[in-house]
């Protein structure tokens, strides 16, 4: 089953745990994260926090992996939005937060997935499809980008 955009919130939800326990900060910037991409990141990007990330606010309009044509059509023009600033519905965001847990934790968005959430509210069985696998699927010719799609498919058998 595809949960598309359900992952921002299972995603959010990893991230929520990892601040309760200590290991992301919501107001860490991407600067202090050593966060970057392809096209590399502008001074004022480099603001943007976790925080903004989560909120959809990052003022991070750089290309991103699973976006429609709609979606990259409707993007900002870079540098037109301070983070922050706007909400504006946002795949780089979202990727680029799974990189931060999996570099805070040291374990894969899936392993999490695994750990903090399916086996904690008793899915049996889950399938999770490995993170790699999504981001080989995802990978757009010439446009390799070191922020990774991470999966939007899930099953599991409940109790």
């Amino acid at each position: 089953m595809l949960i598309r955009s359900v992952r921002k919130s299972i995603l959010s939800s990893l991230i929520g745990i990892e601040v309760e326990r200590g290991s992301i900060r919501l107001d860490a910037t991407m600067e202090e994260l050593e966060m970057d991409d392809v096209q590399g990141l502008t001074t004022a990007e480099r603001q943007a926090t976790v925080r903004h990330l989560l909120q959809a606010r990052s003022g991070i309009y750089h290309p991103a992996l699973a976006e429609s044509k709609a979606m990259t059509e409707a993007k900002p023009f870079r540098g037109s939005q301070a983070p922050g600033s706007i909400w504006h519905y946002n795949n780089w965001d979202f990727n680029a937060l799974g990189t931060i847990y999996e570099q805070a934790t040291g374990r894969s968005v899936y392993d999490g997935v695994m750990i903090d959430v399916a086996s904690r509210i008793g899915m049996q069985d889950p399938v999770v499809p490995d993170p790699m696998d999504r981001c080989v699927r995802w990978r757009i010719p010439d446009r390799a980008l070191p922020v990774p799609q991470h999966s939007d498919s899930a099953e599991a058998r409940q109790r």
